[in-house]
């Protein structure tokens, strides 16, 4: 659980500083859909704490949504 709480808490300071970034770059759609999944992860963590579930830990289906979004963001330099 702490393992989850951890990677999720380093993926939003990423995405929250790229975002940030992309706006300073004038480039706002890409810093919209940036502030859309933090806002997608934190719903989700939230839910997950709420239901007494590990809050979103590294399972196949989280790397399986969230890695297509980071691509399609970050572009080339994703793994």
């Amino acid at each position: 659980m702490i393992a989850g709480i951890i990677w999720i808490s380093l993926l939003v300071v990423v995405i929250g500083v790229w975002g940030t970034w992309q706006l300073v770059q004038r480039q706002a759609w890409r810093a919209l859909v940036a502030f859309l999944v933090l806002l997608a992860l934190g719903s989700a963590m939230g839910i997950a704490v709420i239901a007494g579930l590990p809050a979103l830990p590294l399972t196949s289906w989280v790397t399986r949504l969230f890695l297509p979004v980071a691509r399609w963001l970050f572009g080339p330099t994703v793994p």
